[in-house]
């Protein structure tokens, strides 16, 4: 673990983002903020952060920084880019003497970190540390996992795609991040604030939509606030999702997870399905709640650049003097009227979320607007308003 130095510089403080971003910047100006000159620099400088107050050799710094391409005299570009890197510190106000900063020594290059530099990697550590060091129901343990899963914002370092040092530091805190969640799930569990587990492993899945653990911290987080559909669905969302993109069935731990589902659902679900069963037997769409249709469209949104699907939301909303029944109807219009696959959430009393996934914004806007044509030909059902529009997740 990377040791502070004692500041001797009265400066602002720098910050380092290094988790879905990269960024360096002096806390005394917003404006303060490091550029780099080339892609050779950055790269220069994540490294040097990385092992900050670690003697390199030149060697060491040209194995990792340039491996990927070939110079002439590796050396001197690499004393160049020294040069320029050193400049823009000194331009930002991380140091105000750069060779102090950025120091040579015996073949050597040091970057110092002193107390002024708050690294957002070293304090996700550090927090997980005690967080599981700490009596396991103490309110400093789920403080410590709390701040540690706050500072995750993504990959470690995206920009390095292929470094081999910046993928072992990767892969470190992705399973680091997992055992956070993990850990936070069970606290959560134990104080039965299950809401805050299933938005924790919502947005844990924004980062590892294919890790199968936090999925069932999500299954599990539903099953014990008494949501057994909820579970059943996203079960079911997943093991497709893993089936389709790595031709693998439910793994022995999501089976008895589905098992527990089923072992605890007991009663409660044969009085569901009975009371729901004819509306949604016949349906094309899945009806759900907003957390789970928000889980899967974040899901599908990250896959989107890889896969080239199109996902768009949008809602579906009506006016007017409608009793139970006449709303009854105009759901189960709605729902029938689409694809298995499709989602449907209802988030007021005449107003719902609908994501047809994969498909394109002109495509949504017909399949709506000719849905709004069926319902309008019903009898007593032409008496409204509707309205459908581009729908934003808050």
């Amino acid at each position: 673990m990377l040791d502070y130095e004692k500041s001797s510089d009265i400066m602002g403080k720098i910050n380092v983002d290094t988790f879905g971003k990269f960024k360096v910047y002096n806390t005394s100006c917003m404006d303060l903020v490091f550029k780099s000159r080339s892609d050779k620099q950055c790269k220069l400088l994540q490294y040097l952060l990385v092992n900050g107050n670690r003697s390199l050799s030149v060697d060491n710094i040209i194995e990792n920084v340039y491996s990927e391409n070939y110079y002439s005299d590796a050396k001197n570009t690499l004393q160049n880019n020294i040069y320029r890197l050193r400049k823009s510190l000194k331009e930002c106000h991380i140091f105000n003497t750069p060779k102090k900063g950025l120091e040579y020594e015996s073949g050597c290059y040091t970057l110092r970190i002193d107390d002024r530099f708050k690294i957002d990697f070293i304090k996700f550590e550090n927090e997980i540390s005690k967080g599981c060091s700490c009596s396991y129901n103490s309110k400093d343990s789920l403080e410590c996992l709390e701040n540690a899963y706050n500072i995750y914002k993504g990959d470690f370092l995206p920009n390095l795609v292929s470094e081999e040092w910046a993928i072992f530091k990767r892969n470190h805190f992705s399973r680091l991040y997992i055992r956070c969640i993990k850990e936070l799930c069970e606290r959560y569990f134990s104080a039965k604030r299950y809401d805050e587990a299933i938005k924790t492993c919502e947005n844990a899945l924004n980062f590892e939509p294919y890790e199968e653990e936090i999925h069932v911290k999500f299954i599990d987080a539903f099953v014990k606030k008494g949501n057994y559909r909820a579970a059943k669905k996203h079960y079911s969302y997943v093991t497709k999702l893993f089936y389709e993109q790595f031709n693998i069935s439910p793994s022995e731990r999501m089976q008895l997870t589905y098992r527990d589902i089923k072992e605890k659902n007991g009663n409660h679900d044969a009085m569901e399905s009975g009371k729901d069963s004819s509306d949604e037997e016949n349906q094309g769409a899945h009806y759900c709640n907003i957390e789970e249709l928000a889980t899967i469209y974040r899901v599908e949104k990250k896959r989107e650049r890889r896969t080239g699907n199109s996902n768009i939301l949008f809602s579906f909303s009506y006016s007017g003097d409608f009793d139970n029944m006449d709303k009854f109807r105009i759901k189960k219009i709605l729902m029938s009227s689409l694809r298995e696959g499709d989602l449907v959430s209802k988030v007021e009393e005449q107003k719902y979320v609908v994501y047809l996934v994969g498909a394109e914004f002109d495509t949504i806007k017909k399949v709506l607007e000719r849905i709004v044509r069926r319902i309008k030909s019903r009898h007593q059902l032409d008496k409204g308003a509707f309205t459908i529009g581009r729908y934003y997740l808050k």
